[in-house]
């Protein structure tokens, strides 16, 4: 039997409803909008909402993108495709309830959550549920009533990328809403609700959901390799151990930053292939790094996470040895001078390879630099 695809155009009042209850899966890539991504958004909404002459609904609606969803005839929703739109909004929701009338910032929450009943025994129940890493902070922090004021309060140094992200683009949602007047921000929270869209697409198969992605963002949606490689092999990995999978790669990614981690899989790319990029780097990989049939826990654990413990060491210079560890780094700080990084892709396997012999390493590094020099 066919697998159904459905699409249709509603406004953000029924998407953040009951109609869907959204999770983040834990194959997809951390929250990555900035605050250049999250300051355009607000931007095309002030200036597409029209002034307080005009009632909202003679306001000409505006149109968000799409979303992809692995659902059936439940609210339950599986986002494949658009993560990065729902948690802006919700922040953007969330921000502007503290700065509205009380009967302004209720009708805001149940865009967020619908509310605990106490009679029922039913707790609050989210409209977006972040992946498990971040669900928890969101909830405090974004979605509950006063998490603005604990995100506020709480020091950025620690964070991961994603947290760091939603923090500054709800402190942005902050200040510039509290440019506006009154009047402007309750105009703004009416014309997001009800004259502001997203085409929901939804399969209730994973598969199908994953080839309407991979069309979309084929077509330039800003998702980096990494994401899109990293939804693939996670998905090709045994359920019961794709958590531990998940988390061990969104823990290089955080331990060397999202460009970072960007960065190694182009230097992969070269230790593999040793010759210089004839195709995209997303082609490339699927046919000659991770090929169909390839073992996912396995490239994993056996290089993304060593080659990443490498290229750490190499662009900080922070090689730990018993001995001999000054010698190495300093060999280091002369190559990261180098106004070039193709030596960087032989050093990263050198280091996964030898990272104990402190003698070797000198003289290998010794040596890459006379030719990088040369």
């Amino acid at each position: 039997m066919p697998v159904k695809i459905e699409a249709s155009e509603q406004p953000i009042q029924k998407v953040f409803s009951s109609d869907f209850d959204f999770f983040i899966p834990l194959y997809q890539r951390p929250y990555a909008w900035t605050t250049k991504e999250a300051g355009e958004l607000l931007s095309d909404l002030l200036d597409n909402m029209g002034t307080t002459k005009t009632s909202v609904e003679d306001t000409n609606p505006y149109f968000l993108g799409s979303v992809v969803l692995v659902k059936g005839d439940l609210p339950n929703a599986d986002v494949v495709d658009g993560q990065q739109r729902l948690t802006t909004l919700t922040i953007l929701f969330a921000a502007l309830r503290t700065l509205l009338t009380p009967a302004e910032a209720a009708g805001l929450t149940t865009l967020l959550y619908e509310t605990a009943n106490p009679i029922l025994g039913t707790k609050n129940r989210y409209r977006l549920t972040m992946r498990q890493q971040d669900a928890d902070f969101f909830r405090a922090h974004v979605q509950d009533i006063g998490g603005m004021d604990k995100l506020k309060q709480i020091n950025p140094a620690p964070l991961t990328d994603s947290r760091k992200n939603i923090r500054e683009n709800a402190l942005l949602f902050l200040r510039e809403a509290e440019n506006l007047s009154p009047e402007q921000r309750s105009r703004l929270i009416q014309f997001a609700a009800r004259r502001c869209y997203l085409v929901m697409v939804s399969t209730p198969d994973f598969s199908s959901a994953y080839r309407i992605f991979t069309v979309l963002n084929s077509r330039g949606l800003d998702l980096t390799n990494s994401d899109i490689l990293k939804a693939e092999l996670i998905g090709t990995i045994t359920p019961s151990a794709q958590a531990a999978y998940t988390r061990k790669w969104e823990d290089t990614e955080d331990a060397l930053g999202r460009e970072g981690f960007q960065e190694l899989f182009a230097h992969v790319r070269m230790i593999y292939r040793k010759v210089k990029l004839a195709e995209t780097v997303l082609q490339e990989y699927t046919k000659y790094i991770v090929p169909a049939g390839t073992d996912a826990a396995k490239f994993i654990d056996d290089v993304v996470i060593p080659y990443s413990d490498a290229y750490d060491i190499i662009k900080t210079a922070a090689y730990q040895s018993a001995s001999g560890a000054d010698a190495v780094n300093a060999l280091l700080r002369w190559l990261n001078q180098f106004d070039n990084s193709d030596w960087i892709p032989p050093a990263i396997l050198h280091f996964s390879r030898n990272m104990q012999d402190t003698a070797g390493l000198v003289k290998f590094l010794a040596d890459l630099e006379r030719l990088a020099a040369g």
